[in-house]
């Protein structure tokens, strides 16, 4: 928490990204659906901010898993969806 405190000040949008991506995919993992959910639309929007549509849309099916699992059903569509879109753009 505290390394991802003083990297929150940092410029480097990039990392950030993959930072929180790959704490969704810890906290998918173990199952804790609400702290996934928080790091994955956090690196949908950051890969979005840094032009990296792809890994958004990656993250973006992740995010659709983990509301899914929480029984969320029409969330998990709206980002299913959006995933799919991103990827059809690209």
């Amino acid at each position: 928490e505290e390394a991802l405190d003083n990297l929150e000040r940092s410029d480097d949008l990039s990392l950030l990204s993959w930072v929180h991506y790959y704490m969704g995919e810890a906290d998918r993992m173990e199952e804790r659906w609400e702290g996934a959910t928080e790091n994955y639309e956090r690196a949908v929007d950051l890969f979005q901010r840094t032009g990296d549509e792809n890994m958004a849309a990656n993250a973006c099916t992740y995010l659709g898993d983990a509301y899914q699992a929480m029984g969320d059903s029409e969330r998990a569509e709206i980002y299913y969806q959006r995933g799919l879109d991103m990827m059809v753009a690209q």
